[in-house]
């Protein structure tokens, strides 16, 4: 199990059909990035960076999901400058009002 949390892409596509491996990929890959982005999502939101109506969880989808879905699907590469094009406009409508929304 080890060497298929390894390879996250490889681990979410197999933890579909394996509860056991679904399991550990949360608790040894996902658990601990999850805790680390909600720390910072808390800590934009006090500054003013994000909207404090906005859920944690839901803006981790809103920046991670279509990352994953290229990764997992496999349709076309993930490169650099689509990355950034998908975090940025997630971050456009999550910014707060102190950090002004990017242009």
């Amino acid at each position: 199990m080890r060497r298929a949390l390894a390879r996250p892409t490889r681990s979410c596509g197999q933890a579909q059909s394996d509860p056991r491996l679904a399991e550990a990929f949360r608790e040894r890959f996902l658990a601990h990035r999850c805790a680390a982005v909600k720390t910072i999502w808390q800590r934009g939101i006090a500054r003013g960076d994000f909207r404090h109506d906005v859920d944690a969880d839901v803006a981790m989808d809103m920046i991670f999901a279509p990352i994953v879905c290229r990764l997992l699907a496999g349709h076309t590469p993930l490169v650099k400058w689509l990355a950034d094009g998908f975090v940025d406009a997630a971050l456009r409508g999550l910014a707060g009002q102190a950090s002004g929304a990017r242009k």
